[in-house]
């Protein structure tokens, strides 16, 4: 990566935003700790992080752990795939001129199964998809999976048919269930999601300022904040820059540089907000027909987890010719909004797919200090020796 679009001096450790985002700083810093420790540096010292009890501890361990183990090649630099969209090219051309990695491809299969831990990087080596099976502990997305299972039966209004798409596409879509209410909830402090591109300036959710979905601070306090802080240590390790420029933006809308509409919803959100994720999405035993997320930085990533008990469940992008097992727990991560990706489950079982990401005309707004863009491992290496030994922290 051209070194114009990295300034190491303007990566921080402190943030003025409130207590529980703060704690997703804390955890990222303790699992890039770690990942210095088990994969860079076996002689760093780890600062004791006393505060963080040791079923978290554990849990950010796994997540380290899994993130290590990721590793696989591509042949093409995603600056060149972007810049296909805007030249005129063709699904057919674009799939021609940027094809997927050969694999291991079974006769007769159209993709290639994966199931192990695993990255996609381009020529240049920059890391454009995580595919990390099983690294969210069992006793974590259970508790997402109660949450989901405790408003789908207190207020199944909070679910409903996403605004893009007919009633018929509704239903052939999302399937009902009898654990989880049918349909899709989300979630932010301040966006321009869910139809809200018309306004000005950006606003809460309507789970959290409209009387008839009034579900959205229940979801947040039913969920606990080490869940949510937890979760956002995977981006901590796999995007770092928009772990930063996320939490500049948090920052600044905090201190009230940036207008934003109902503040006092907006501040009373974002108090219990302890993710550097600026929105949740979940979709509720759907089959999302595959597409390419508009509403991210065409340039950062989104995460997907899954959760429940499906007998069998996808994750599948034409990009990266990849049937990946989608088991819950599970996490795919990566660049959402230029590679094609969808999901399916079939069989017994319920499943819902919970999608983390940050609006990119909101990103844009808050004018982040740094280019987002993904890192290549040596950045990566480079980012972790400098923010350990050259920015001061404190446990």
């Amino acid at each position: 990566m051209d070194d114009h679009l990295f300034d190491w001096n303007v990566f921080r450790c402190h943030y003025d935003v409130p207590e529980n985002l703060r704690k997703a700083v804390h955890y990222g810093m303790y699992a890039i700790h770690l990942f210095c420790k088990f994969s860079l540096d076996s002689a760093h010292d780890v600062p004791p992080f006393g505060d963080i009890n040791l079923i978290v501890r554990s849990e950010i361990h796994q997540i380290v752990h899994g993130v290590r183990m990721a590793l696989d090649c591509k042949k093409w630099a995603i600056e060149d795939y972007l810049k296909s969209f805007d030249d005129g090219t063709t699904d057919v051309e674009r799939s021609q001129r940027f094809p997927p990695n050969p694999g291991t491809h079974k006769s007769g299969l159209p993709f290639d199964e994966v199931h192990y831990p695993c990255t996609f990087v381009d020529k240049n080596g920059r890391i454009v998809w995580w595919y990390l099976p099983a690294i969210i502990r069992e006793s974590r997305w259970e508790k997402i999976c109660d949450t989901v299972f405790s408003l789908s039966r207190a207020c199944p209004r909070a679910f409903s048919r996403p605004r893009h798409i007919s009633s018929a596409d509704f239903h052939a879509s999302f399937k009902i269930g009898d654990q989880f209410a049918q349909g899709q909830a989300i979630m932010y402090p301040a966006g321009y999601f869910e139809g809200d591109m018309d306004y000005d300036i950006p606003f809460p959710s309507r789970s959290f300022r409209h009387a008839d979905r009034y579900f959205g601070f229940e979801f947040l306090d039913m969920l606990e904040t080490d869940t949510m802080a937890i979760i956002g240590t995977v981006l901590a390790l796999t995007q770092p820059v928009l772990f930063h420029v996320s939490l500049e933006m948090f920052e600044k809308l905090h201190q009230g540089n940036v207008s934003v509409g109902q503040p006092w919803v907006f501040h009373e959100v974002l108090s219990r907000w302890a993710s550097p994720f600026g929105a949740y999405t979940v979709f509720n035993n759907c089959d999302h027909p595959r597409h390419r997320f508009s509403f991210s930085h065409p340039s950062s990533s989104t995460l997907y987890l899954s959760i429940g008990d499906p007998q069998h469940s996808r994750f599948v992008s034409n990009l990266l010719a990849r049937d990946f097992h989608f088991d819950p727990g599970t996490v795919c991560i990566g660049l959402a909004s230029c590679i094609s990706h969808g999901w399916s489950s079939c069989g017994a079982g319920e499943q819902a797919t919970v999608q983390f990401t940050t609006c990119g005309r909101l990103l844009d707004e808050t004018e982040p200090y740094r280019t987002i863009f993904p890192m290549t491992s040596v950045e990566l290496a480079a980012y972790v020796d400098y923010i350990l030994s050259d920015c001061e922290f404190q446990t």
